[in-house]
């Protein structure tokens, strides 16, 4: 989760909420393809993010 105070626990509480509520223990999947998916959209955004400041600052 994020670096916010607390939100590991928020986390750990709705994941209790999630698997009291399913009946069944839940664990998380990693998806190799899928991350690296999201990973070079996310470094795109970031590098657009960046020209998009330098164009600010020079135009």
């Amino acid at each position: 989760m994020g670096s916010r105070p607390g939100s590991s626990a928020v986390h750990t509480w709705m994941i209790a909420q999630v698997t009291a509520a399913s009946g069944t223990e839940r664990t998380a999947v990693f998806d190799k393809e899928g991350y690296k998916g999201r990973n070079v959209v996310e470094r795109n955004f970031n590098t657009f993010k960046q020209w998009r400041g330098l164009a600010g600052i020079v135009g």
